[in-house]
């Protein structure tokens, strides 16, 4: 099924240049498991034709909205531009409710169904996602501390050049209906704004709400808001200086029982594919590691433990 948006005079916005130069993968629907017990099942990667006009074609048109009045159309180079559906909890309660039958099955799966998640944008690291490109799934999983109560949600990367400022966000979203609007077609054009909202400012500071760190150029938004009602988070100043968070060696295992170890050392094997340094217990099941320049947040949950955001911390001196 394809959703259309509407757009008024869209034909203005075809004289904005605009380079999709996306993988192939990026555009095509994939279903990354039907079995049940698989970690991958409920994750789908949705494709460009569940959209008219595609996603490529809202952030031209969104994109000749926020620099037509300038007077200077930028050209704009696509590296990464894709969403993931994450609706796995949402799946098990069906079955688990379909299991017991009756009203207990119904509220079962009714109480899962209806959880929800505010919608928020944040800058992400390339490299990060790179390194998830042999499991690609991952990149339709969520940290516990921004969907708590795992409510289905879209994940929409967004990765471009705009005349030579680099620029990739992160956005998650909610999949529940709020009046109207189709969900998907709320995420892309929320996730495209927001994305776009980070070119207005020289120097973003990168953040994860599980830091205590400087204000962030951040938006977060209410999950019944519609897109004219979002508020942005005030940036810091453009001259503040960052720091990346230093970084105390790994605990003693002997101090730790034999499953905090266990993790501690599953998180450390990916902070060592990335490249980066000894992780730090950030949190429950999180952990900080420190790369060049940046430092990243590690989230593990059960037997897996994957990289989720670029961290930059700001100290007083």
């Amino acid at each position: 099924m394809t959703t259309k948006v509407n757009l008024p005079d869209i034909a203005k916005s075809d004289s904005l240049p605009i380079s999709d130069m996306r993988p192939d993968s990026e555009k095509e629907k994939k279903i990354f498991s039907l079995l049940i017990s698989n970690d991958k099942y409920g994750i789908i990667r949705t494709g460009d034709a569940r959209l008219s006009p595609s996603p490529i074609r809202l952030l031209q048109y969104q994109a000749f909205d926020k620099f037509n009045a300038s007077g200077h159309l930028p050209k704009v180079g696509v590296y990464h531009f894709v969403v993931y559906q994450n609706t796995k909890a949402q799946l098990l309660a069906q079955t688990t409710g379909a299991v017991a039958g009756g009203l207990i099955g119904a509220l079962i799966a009714q109480s899962i169904t209806d959880h929800d998640v505010p919608a928020s944008t944040q800058l992400f690291d390339e490299k990060t996602f790179n390194a998830q490109s042999s499991d690609e799934y991952q990149n339709g999983l969520f940290a516990k501390s921004e969907n708590p109560k795992k409510g289905a949600v879209y994940i929409v990367f967004i990765d471009t050049d705009i005349d030579g400022k680099k620029v990739f966000t992160r956005t998650i979203a909610p999949i529940h209906k709020h009046g109207d609007q189709d969900p998907l077609a709320s995420a892309v054009q929320l996730a495209i704004k927001n994305h776009l909202d980070h070119y207005d400012s020289n120097a973003p500071i990168i953040v994860t709400p599980d830091v205590v760190a400087a204000p962030a150029k951040t938006t977060a938004i209410a999950a019944d808001a519609t897109i004219a009602e979002q508020a942005t988070a005030s940036s810091s100043p453009p001259d503040a200086k960052i720091m990346v968070a230093s970084v105390s060696s790994a605990p003693d295992s002997s101090q730790m029982s034999a499953a905090s170890a266990a993790v501690m050392s599953m998180a450390q094997s990916v902070a060592t594919q990335l490249g980066c340094g000894a992780v730090q217990v950030n949190g429950d099941a999180t952990y900080i590691t420190p790369c060049s320049g940046y430092s990243v947040l590690i989230d593990c949950n059960g037997d897996q433990c994957r990289p989720m955001h670029t961290v930059n911390v700001k100290h007083d001196d």
